[in-house]
């Protein structure tokens, strides 16, 4: 019994893996829910086996070979790969002031939301959106000296300060 990889690896969630299996008659997981297993062909004595990613970043299992009467044989280690953070930035993050009535508008970039810590303040529309930039505009409606914190984040990563707006 072989198989063609028996190094440890990950895949990204929905991603795929074919594995050459050689000489075995099984070729499973140790753990079930994490890795969708499928038999795709076989040639001679050779079987492919098709794995995708179903479970949550984090997840792994081992996948083992055998035939009948003897012990299984663990191939490798498969892991649910924790996807690459998502990097988000804004053209302002210094504290500032905007008179009220008045607006300014924002480039943030990887985001996927930008809103004021304190609802009142300033008033937030997204105005456009270029690849992985969006334009936010936000308008001064709060009296003078209100201020407000103006967060970005993504989903599953912790949310981002990017600085404190005050009306003046």
């Amino acid at each position: 019994m072989k198989s063609d990889t028996t190094s440890d690896f990950s895949l990204k969630k929905g991603a795929s893996y074919t594995f050459k299996i050689s000489g075995a008659t099984s070729f499973n997981p140790g753990t079930n829910g994490i890795f969708k297993t499928e038999q795709v062909s076989k040639s001679g004595n050779d079987t492919f086996y098709k794995i995708t990613a179903i479970g949550n970043p984090g997840q792994g299992a081992g996948f083992y070979i055998s035939v009948p009467g003897q012990p299984a044989q663990k191939v490798c280690t498969v892991t649910v790969a924790v996807p690459d953070p998502v990097v988000m930035k804004s053209d302002t993050t210094s504290d500032f002031s905007v008179k009220k009535g008045a607006s300014y508008t924002f480039k943030i970039s990887g985001a996927t939301s930008f809103n004021p810590g304190t609802n009142g303040v300033f008033k937030t529309e997204m105005m456009s959106k270029s690849g992985n930039d969006t334009y936010y505009r936000i308008t001064a409606i709060g009296n003078p000296g209100q201020q407000t914190g103006f967060y970005m984040s993504v989903a599953d990563q912790p949310t981002q300060k990017v600085c404190i707006v005050a009306v003046s």
